[in-house]
């Protein structure tokens, strides 16, 4: 499986690009041209869960959300969504400076496409960037929502809201997640 950047706004990347762009300094990395391939927690869990179970699964699976976005459309739906501009654009060398070689990753990025989980049926819960980043920041804002959201009537087989997860699997779910890294490509 092939791991695009996993938006949590709890942990990892979103969660730490949350302060600068509250304080109005956030914005595209380098030129901000390159690919930004990336997938809501839900979906994750989602489609690790999906894959487990379908057979039809073979070789590669690209784990990212259907939306192809640039890491300038990327800060500025994040921007958007947070009522804050999104025009700081962080320098190629300060990225060189802070993580050496691996700057090469953020600054070139690599566009990945979920074909194979599109096209054995897999339904995505956020295939859109700005709904799923207003999710996560409405869950941060208020937990108890999210909590009642799997509290509520089943959803209907095969419907983006299938998530075959219980309150007392989300635990193990992040655990899982938590240990899988993350590939800033």
């Amino acid at each position: 499986m092939r791991i695009s950047i996993v938006l949590d706004a709890e942990r990892g990347a979103l969660a730490r690009m949350l302060t600068p762009f509250k304080l109005g300094l956030g914005g595209p990395i380098g030129n901000g041209s390159q690919p930004f391939p990336w997938i809501h927690i839900d979906d994750m869990a989602g489609i690790i869960l999906w894959a487990l179970d379908n057979p039809q699964v073979r070789g590669p699976l690209n784990a990212c959300a259907p939306q192809a976005v640039t890491s300038r459309t990327f800060a500025a739906a994040l921007g958007k969504v947070l009522n804050r501009p999104a025009f700081f654009q962080i320098p190629g060398f300060v990225l060189k400076l802070r993580f050496g070689e691996g700057a090469a990753v953020l600054l070139s990025g690599q566009r990945m496409v979920p074909a194979q989980a599109q096209a054995l049926g897999y339904s995505f819960r956020y295939p859109e960037l700005g709904p799923a980043l207003q999710n996560l920041l409405d869950r941060k804002k208020n937990p108890e929502a999210d909590l009642n959201r799997m509290n509520r009537e089943p959803p209907k087989r095969g419907s983006p809201d299938e998530l075959p997860l219980s309150d007392a699997d989300m635990p193990d779910v992040f655990d899982l997640l938590s240990v899988i890294p993350e590939i800033g490509c």
